[in-house]
């Protein structure tokens, strides 16, 4: 790397690679072409800017991904495509609710006006509503536990069972519902020994194990899901079914 670079850009190139992989000091200096004292001051600058490192394994550093403010600019067309997610998405939160704020005002950063706007009241919104901290709690262990492949122990409430019971689960899938505002995890159940559908907001308790998943090589959620009613799977091959309506108004809805 050109020794000349401004700092500016050194600093851009050093996050860049701290996302990657962890470096030690000499490492980054190597890499860079600089001296591994202007490495350590950069370091510690970025720091500053609230870039989290963590130091693993000891002696090398990277950034912490868990609790790192990604940057995002968009083009007018990107922005509202991703504010016309948001929006939906705002309207139906039921789960994470001070997340989904937090995400939203974020977001509108990238964004121009009126999105901006509307994204910051959307947040505002959300956050005046009641907030369970219960659920809180379940909606950020799940994320973590899928985030960071470890298996998941929840007290679930059942649609037909009349007691909440605990499962063991690894979470391989986060998957929303295309007609309501539920929020389904999909992966393998100690309990049923394959795979289940559970519901986020049916999880009265979630730990996040130390155990670690792995999803097999062909796990396909595409074909999991491609004859699913929603997130539901059924048994057996899938069934033609006919409609028909009579011409008029509901006809042309459909």
């Amino acid at each position: 790397m050109d020794r000349s670079m401004s700092r500016a850009l050194r600093l851009k190139e050093m996050e860049r690679l701290y996302l990657e992989r962890a470096f030690s000091d000499i490492e980054m200096a190597e890499r860079l072409g600089v001296d591994r004292t202007i490495v350590f001051r950069d370091r510690k600058d970025l720091e500053e800017e609230y870039v989290p490192f963590i130091e693993d394994p000891p002696g090398k550093y990277r950034i912490d991904r868990r609790n790192y403010l990604s940057h995002v600019r968009l083009n007018i067309r990107e922005a509202l495509s991703l504010y016309l997610a948001a929006r939906r998405a705002s309207q139906q939160t039921r789960s994470g609710q001070k997340p989904m704020a937090n995400a939203l005002e974020k977001l509108s950063l990238a964004m121009r006006q009126p999105m901006t706007e509307r994204l910051v009241k959307s947040a505002e919104t959300i956050l005046a509503a009641q907030i369970n901290p219960q659920r809180e709690d379940v909606f950020e262990a799940v994320a973590h536990a899928w985030v960071d492949s470890l298996r998941l122990r929840v007290l679930y409430q059942g649609l037909s069972t009349r007691k909440p019971y605990w499962d063991r689960i690894s979470p391989y899938l986060i998957e929303p519902s295309i007609w309501s505002d539920s929020v389904y995890v999909i992966g393998p159940s100690d309990v049923f020994g394959d795979i289940v559908t559970y519901r986020l907001d049916r999880m009265l308790k979630a730990h996040i194990s130390t155990e670690p998943f792995q999803a097999p090589e062909d796990f396909d959620e595409d074909a999991l899901l491609r004859h699913a009613w929603g997130v539901w799977r059924g048994g057996g091959e899938p069934q033609m079914v006919v409609l028909r309506f009579a011409p008029g108004p509901a006809a042309k809805r459909v």
